[in-house]
């Protein structure tokens, strides 16, 4: 598979990745709790916009692991039945799907080791919320805009300018019904060019559509059910204009996850744990139908990731009315096979992950709550003092803080 197809593939695998709860998101309170999705948080905005109603007149600020890294989010309304949101570099405009399982590298995802020429990685340009009381539920919407330039012009004038664009947009409908669940809609779509003196002459394309709910159903005093569900479609191109219109590869692919547990909590509400049990898929396919300058180069590659069983079970425990303590853990088994159209090239495997787990503590003020995840070998081997061990791992690999006014 040349570097171009790749190039084309790339944009399309960014479309596709899953909500990084661990990663880019930097979603602090949820990446203590190992990315469970069962225990409602603020981040659920970025998912359900419509849930921006629950943390009305509030501003969040994710501290990433440096200056340059990290997001924040201003809530405010003029009643309690409107709120408008306004994100700062959200690392996931491009990925809408909500889940689980980012956390075991799977079936939501895409791989995100294609590397192509040119390709500008996508930077948030705006990323806009909208939510308002809307009959028995709540409504919601998100417009995310990305985009990226870049452009040199030789003083020689033999010599051809370059250029490579990318422009992202992204829109999510979302609709809460009181007491039963959320539920969401999304689009997305990429197209980056490059350009040679002005004129494009790579393009690639790519879209997905997704839509996810989570829904809780046996209510009971201290008990319920939460049900997750997601289901992607994704498709892009890859053509060299200089050569034809017609596209010189596709790409499909199709992803869903279902899931399910108990979430109970205690009689003060102290204590609140939930368990799910997960099931992902994922097939894509890419056809190469010709060459860059035309000439027929007809091959395929199909793969398909299924992990099956999964588990993520998450903790958290008001240790005084101020301090929280926070725990997750995830694992689940992977299977996985590639092949062409000739069946020349054929792997199939099946994998544990292993078990992934976080820790984190939160501190509630007045109009102040601090959310912190620590470093996992900080938390095991401790200070200099205490292990002997000279380390340069920080006590937290994320922080966030969130006022409400």
């Amino acid at each position: 598979m040349n570097t171009r197809l790749n190039y084309g593939l790339k944009l399309v695998a960014l479309l596709a990745l899953s909500l990084s709860l661990c990663s880019q998101a930097f979603a602090d309170r949820r990446t203590s709790l190992m990315g469970n999705m069962l225990l409602i948080d603020r981040d659920d905005s970025f998912i359900y916009p419509q849930e921006m109603l629950r943390y009305n007149n509030s501003l969040s600020v994710d501290y990433g692991p440096s200056s340059g890294s990290g997001n924040a989010l201003l809530i405010a309304g003029p009643n309690k039945g409107t709120a408008i949101g306004v994100a700062l570099q959200r690392g996931d405009i491009m990925s809408p799907a909500s889940g689980e399982l980012s956390a075991l590298g799977g079936p939501t995802s895409l791989t995100d080791t294609l590397v192509g020429e040119g390709y500008r990685a996508p930077r948030t340009v705006a990323d806009l919320m909208f939510a308002m009381k809307a009959g028995p539920g709540r409504f919601g919407l998100r417009l995310g805009l990305t985009g990226a330039l870049a452009s040199q012009d030789p003083a020689d004038k033999d010599v051809d300018s370059e250029g490579q664009g990318q422009f992202g947009l992204r829109l999510s409908l979302g609709y809460t019904v009181k007491k039963l669940g959320n539920f969401v809609l999304d689009f997305v779509t990429d197209t980056s060019e490059n350009l040679t003196d002005d004129k494009a002459t790579l393009r690639a394309e790519g879209m997905m559509v997704h839509a996810g709910g989570r829904v809780y159903v046996a209510r009971q005093k201290n008990f319920k059910i939460g049900i997750l569900a997601d289901v992607s479609y994704m498709s892009g191109a890859n053509t060299q204009l200089t050569a034809d219109k017609d596209p010189a590869s596709t790409f499909t692919g199709i992803s869903g996850s279902l899931g399910g547990g108990p979430v109970y909590h205690s009689d003060n509400k102290k204590l609140k744990v939930a368990f799910s049990a997960l099931l992902g898929y994922l097939s894509t396919e890419t056809i190469t139908e010709k060459n860059y300058s035309g000439a027929p180069e007809e091959s395929s590659l199909a793969s398909s990731t299924i992990i099956f069983p999964a588990f993520n079970v998450a903790m958290e425990y008001m240790v005084r009315d101020w301090l929280a303590f926070r725990t997750g853990a995830v694992t689940g088994y992977n299977f996985s096979g590639t092949e062409d159209q000739d069946e020349n090239l054929t792997t199939d495997h099946g994998s544990l992950s292993g078990l992934g787990w976080n820790a984190g503590v939160g501190f509630i003020m007045e109009n102040l709550r601090i959310d912190a995840t620590f470093t996992n070998d900080f938390l095991t081997a401790g200070p200099y003092f205490i292990s002997g061990v000279n380390r340069s791992a920080p006590l937290f690999s994320l922080i966030s803080a969130t006022g409400k006014f």
